[in-house]
This record gives structure tokens, sequence and C-alpha cells, in this order.
């Protein structure tokens, strides 16, 4: 079973955070109107206090690696998924996990599995916008920051009573939805956040017109 499939099974969600203000052209931060999920289930949470995004650094975006260019940042591993065709730049001190079956994804976690980074797609089978999409990717959060730009939609916010970050990044089309799916502790925010900005500025969607 894989990721695409199991959050409709589990009512624990991967967890988002860290906004990129390059692409707030439309951004609004007050929490958004609940939708039915389509990429995971998250767990409803209360609180108030909001981790402020951090905004891309431009040491980081000059270091990503052009689209034709075959270099890779130090301390970075490259991900191209087969099947939906979607490539991501991964921390090399996470650990691989199993694959799933039907090969929708990866997923990498550190060696004590609190920190987590997801890459996956999903068929649009209910035929989401990209403002239905942040709605449903908003649900059981406690949003600090929702921003659609185009098909991009980007979702951050706390879940476990303000003591985990998460971070999404949906690219939404009318096929598909490739995703980008953070999961830390807010201890280490500082530690994270950098890698959190590299691996959304790295993520680069397949062809979203059809499903896979």
């Amino acid at each position: 079973m894989g990721f695409a499939e199991s959050r409709y099974r589990f009512a624990l969600g991967w967890i988002i955070c860290e906004l990129l203000t390059s692409c707030a052209t439309a951004s609004h931060s007050s929490a958004v109107a609940p939708a039915a999920e389509p990429a995971s289930a998250v767990p409803v949470t209360s609180g108030s206090t909001s981790p402020a995004p951090p905004s891309p650094s431009p040491s980081l975006a000059s270091s990503l690696p052009a689209s034709n260019s075959p270099s890779i940042p130090a301390g970075y591993n490259q991900y191209a998924n087969a099947r939906y065709g979607f490539t991501t730049l991964w921390p090399a001190s996470l650990q691989i996990q199993a694959q799933p079956a039907d090969n929708d994804g990866q997923k990498w976690a550190s060696p004590d599995g609190r920190v987590q980074m997801l890459a996956f797609g999903n068929n649009n089978t209910r035929n989401y916008s990209p403002r239905q999409d942040e709605a449903a990717a908003a649900q059981g959060m406690s949003v600090t920051y929702a921003n659609v730009s185009g098909n991009m939609v980007t979702v951050s916010g706390y879940v476990n009573n303000q003591q985990t970050i998460i971070y999404r990044r949906d690219i939404v089309g009318p096929g598909a939805i490739d995703t980008l799916y953070w999961s830390y502790p807010a201890s280490q925010k500082t530690k994270w956040d950098a890698a959190v900005t590299l691996t959304a500025l790295s993520f680069r969607p397949g062809n979203l017109d059809i499903a896979h």
C-alpha cells in the first residue's frame, strides 16, 4: 500500500511547516475551511503560537542545480519517481525507508523517526482545484500559513499541541497531484528549516495532466 492510499486509512497525517515567501503572491494566514482530505488525514490540534515561515535563503537558492545540471548540493541526493515523474532533493542525513509496492513515492526519516520527509504522487480522483486542495490540506492543523500560487499549494502549521511542525507543498493538476511533505519537532526548527526550504525549491512535478 502506498502513501497516497494510506492517507485514507490512517487518522494520523504527516506534519508540514515552513513556507516560502518567494511564492506568496496570494497568501493568507488565517486557517482555511475544512474539506475532504485528498492527501492525508491530519490529527486535530489546538493552539495559536505560530512559527514564522523561513524565507528562502539566497545562498540556498543559488546552490540549487539548474533543471539540466547534474550538480547536486553537498549533503543532498536527488530522487526521481518513475511513476509520477516528479523529482526532489533529499538530505543525505535521513535514511531511505521501504518503498511502497505501487511506487507512488518515497519516504525518508531520521534514525529516531522524529523527522520525516515524504514525496509522493496521487491521482486527482476528486477533481480538486488548488483552492479545494488547500482547504483539504489544512484540516486538523493549527495553520500558520496557507498560500495558493497558480497550481502550487503550500500549507504549514502545527499539530500535536504545537510540538510538531508540518509543511506540505502540493502541485495540483487535473490528472494528478504531486506532494512534498515534512514533519519535524518544533524544538528542531532551526536545524531543519534550511533543508525544508531547499527541498521545496528543488521539488519539480511530473505530468499532472493525466492520471498515472
